[in-house]
């Protein structure tokens, strides 16, 4: 299981509910705004999509997460959340944003 990290040489600025960066080799700024300024700035620490996950506002019910009885949710919706979540970070990882501490898809 990849834990996820900001890149140490992406400059960024927060600006009210944004974010700001500017990866290393980039030209461009790229605009995190609402869940994807709210990863960035959970990503302070190293975590798992998971990790991640279980604390975003927009997660349906975290995936794993006991929901009574003892029970997990392996529900459809937390299953997408978690997909969409890894989606959002290797594309952060494509613009030299985000990498993780295994070096699985390190920039």
């Amino acid at each position: 299981m990849s834990r996820w990290q900001r890149h140490p040489t992406t400059l960024w600025r927060r600006s009210s509910d944004r974010v700001l960066l500017l990866p290393r080799h980039r030209h461009d700024l790229l605009l995190l705004e609402g869940i994807g300024a709210a990863v960035w700035l959970l990503l302070d620490e190293p975590a798992t999509v998971e990790q991640l996950a279980e604390v975003l506002p927009c997660a349906p019910v975290a995936p794993d997460r006991d929901v009574g009885n003892g029970h997990l949710d392996t529900s459809p919706a937390a299953a997408r959340a978690v997909e969409e979540l890894h989606a959002f970070l290797s594309e952060l990882v494509e613009a030299g944003a985000v990498c993780t501490l295994d070096g699985e898809v390190a920039r």
